[in-house]
């Protein structure tokens, strides 16, 4: 049984998610279709960490992604950021999956809430049931806002700043001439940005039909983004991890093939 490579096209992190196919038996081809890019204002992530700073009362900082945490130290400095997580016995941390609780724990944050599915709408339920306390939430230019909207109705007091900018990338990717073809067995998905990135290139009516390259979900907010252009995810991961997308897609590969 020949089995076609996966096509990753998020902006970073691939190399994760290849490995995890690898250990599968499954090749991956990485060719992303978005860029993250440092916001070039610092006043945002400046701001947050004046807040993290001068944190006198419980102040949870929140992780909702890896480029919102990366981003945010890369501009004030790595050291600099570490220094405060352990050095402010106010900060609280949460973070949206293990992947960002990892990173945080790399800056000097000791416990780390995470929640049992990696999403937004999974770690608002996990916070809700704290006390209403002031959140610090880097995040970037697409981010939704679930999580934030979510907390202030419940009290929380907010403090959000763009540290990072998510767009789709100029040129045209070089596999999209490969999707075309048929030389995908399945394209991985990892974001609504991600969705509209792959349908900016290739027309919906690639996708419309089963018979053509099935396109697998992490998280349902991708889902759901996939069905506000008609499509219909073949397989969709509540997880988001690599080894479960990994599986997916063996799964879908084996039922297709």
């Amino acid at each position: 049984m020949i089995i076609k490579p996966v096509l990753l096209i998020r902006a970073n992190g691939n190399e994760q998610d290849a490995k995890a196919l690898a250990e599968l038996g499954i090749s991956a081809v990485i060719d992303p279709f978005l860029e993250i890019t440092t916001n070039p204002d610092p006043s945002n992530a400046l701001n947050l960490y004046s807040f993290a700073q001068e944190a006198r009362l419980e102040t949870w900082v929140i992780a909702t992604s890896l480029n919102g945490i990366d981003s945010w130290a890369q501009t004030i400095g790595e050291s600099k950021l570490r220094s405060v997580f352990k050095a402010n016995k106010n900060l609280r941390f949460a973070a949206i999956g293990a992947g960002t609780r990892a990173r945080l724990h790399e800056l000097g944050a000791e416990a780390v809430v995470i929640p049992p599915l990696q999403s937004a709408q999974s770690l608002l339920e996990v916070l809700g049931t704290r006390s209403p306390a002031r959140a610090i939430i880097p995040v970037g230019n697409l981010t939704l806002n679930t999580l934030s909207s979510g907390l202030e109705k419940l009290g929380w007091e907010i403090i959000v700043g763009e540290v990072y900018q998510n767009s789709i990338v100029e040129r045209r990717p070089t596999s999209v001439v490969g999707i075309e073809a048929g030389d995908f067995g399945v394209i991985i998905l990892r974001s609504p940005s991600a969705v509209r990135a792959l349908l900016h290139f290739v027309p919906k009516s690639h996708f419309s039909s089963k018979a053509l390259v099935p396109l697998i979900c992490g998280g349902r907010t991708t889902a759901a983004e996939l069905e506000i252009h008609s499509l219909t995810p073949a397989e969709i991961s509540d997880l988001s991890d690599s080894k479960s997308l990994a599986r997916l897609a063996l799964k879908t590969l084996q039922k297709k093939e």
